[in-house]
Protein backbone atom coordinates (compact mmCIF):
# COMPACT_ATOMS: atom_id res chain seq x y z
CA UNK A 1 0.00 0.00 0.00
CA UNK A 2 2.89 2.37 0.79
CA UNK A 3 4.39 1.75 -2.64
CA UNK A 4 1.13 2.64 -4.37
CA UNK A 5 0.72 5.80 -2.30
CA UNK A 6 4.33 6.82 -3.02
CA UNK A 7 3.83 6.14 -6.74
CA UNK A 8 0.64 8.22 -6.83
CA UNK A 9 2.34 11.07 -4.97
CA UNK A 10 5.30 10.98 -7.36
CA UNK A 11 2.96 11.07 -10.38
CA UNK A 12 1.10 14.06 -8.95
CA UNK A 13 4.35 15.94 -8.42
CA UNK A 14 5.60 15.13 -11.93
CA UNK A 15 2.26 16.16 -13.43
CA UNK A 16 2.54 19.47 -11.60
CA UNK A 17 5.97 20.12 -13.11
CA UNK A 18 4.77 19.13 -16.56
CA UNK A 19 1.88 21.58 -16.43
CA UNK A 20 4.15 24.60 -15.90
CA UNK A 21 3.45 26.96 -18.78
CA UNK A 22 6.13 27.25 -21.40
CA UNK A 23 7.08 30.45 -23.18
CA UNK A 24 5.07 31.25 -26.28
CA UNK A 25 7.09 31.72 -29.46
CA UNK A 26 5.90 34.07 -32.20
CA UNK A 27 7.64 34.10 -35.56
CA UNK A 28 6.91 36.25 -38.58
CA UNK A 29 7.38 39.64 -40.21
CA UNK A 30 7.07 42.88 -38.26
CA UNK A 31 3.90 44.67 -39.37
CA UNK A 32 4.36 47.84 -37.30
CA UNK A 33 6.61 49.44 -34.70
CA UNK A 34 5.42 51.76 -31.91
CA UNK A 35 8.44 53.32 -30.18
CA UNK A 36 6.24 55.20 -27.69
CA UNK A 37 4.80 51.95 -26.28
CA UNK A 38 7.97 49.89 -27.03
CA UNK A 39 5.70 47.56 -28.99
CA UNK A 40 5.98 45.68 -32.26
CA UNK A 41 3.20 43.89 -34.10
CA UNK A 42 4.24 40.59 -35.67
CA UNK A 43 2.11 38.57 -38.11
CA UNK A 44 2.49 35.05 -36.70
CA UNK A 45 3.33 32.54 -39.44
CA UNK A 46 1.53 29.68 -37.68
CA UNK A 47 -1.78 31.30 -36.70
CA UNK A 48 -1.79 34.13 -39.22
CA UNK A 49 -2.88 36.51 -36.46
CA UNK A 50 -1.24 39.80 -35.57
CA UNK A 51 0.45 39.69 -32.15
CA UNK A 52 1.44 42.84 -30.24
CA UNK A 53 4.71 42.27 -28.38
CA UNK A 54 6.42 44.57 -25.88
CA UNK A 55 10.19 44.72 -26.40
CA UNK A 56 13.11 46.49 -24.70
CA UNK A 57 13.78 50.03 -26.03
CA UNK A 58 17.34 49.08 -27.07
CA UNK A 59 15.98 46.17 -29.10
CA UNK A 60 13.18 48.12 -30.75
CA UNK A 61 15.73 50.67 -32.01
CA UNK A 62 17.40 47.94 -34.10
CA UNK A 63 14.21 46.63 -35.77
CA UNK A 64 12.47 47.64 -39.00
CA UNK A 65 9.08 46.92 -40.59
CA UNK A 66 9.10 43.78 -42.72
CA UNK A 67 12.00 42.11 -40.90
CA UNK A 68 11.20 38.53 -39.89
CA UNK A 69 11.71 37.94 -36.17
CA UNK A 70 11.34 35.10 -33.70
CA UNK A 71 10.18 36.36 -30.31
CA UNK A 72 10.04 34.23 -27.17
CA UNK A 73 7.48 35.66 -24.76
CA UNK A 74 7.54 35.50 -21.00
CA UNK A 75 4.94 32.94 -19.82
CA UNK A 76 1.48 34.44 -19.56
CA UNK A 77 2.39 37.82 -21.04
CA UNK A 78 3.05 39.65 -24.29
CA UNK A 79 6.50 40.83 -23.16
CA UNK A 80 9.45 39.51 -25.16
CA UNK A 81 12.04 37.53 -23.26
CA UNK A 82 14.19 37.46 -26.41
CA UNK A 83 13.92 38.63 -30.02
CA UNK A 84 15.95 37.10 -32.85
CA UNK A 85 16.14 38.50 -36.38
CA UNK A 86 15.72 35.66 -38.87
CA UNK A 87 17.90 35.89 -41.99
CA UNK A 88 16.86 34.13 -45.17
Amino acid sequence: MKKIATFILAMLILTGFASVSFAEVVQGPIESINTVKNEIVVKDKISGADKAIIVHPKVIATLQNGVVVKASLKPGSNTADSVEVKIG
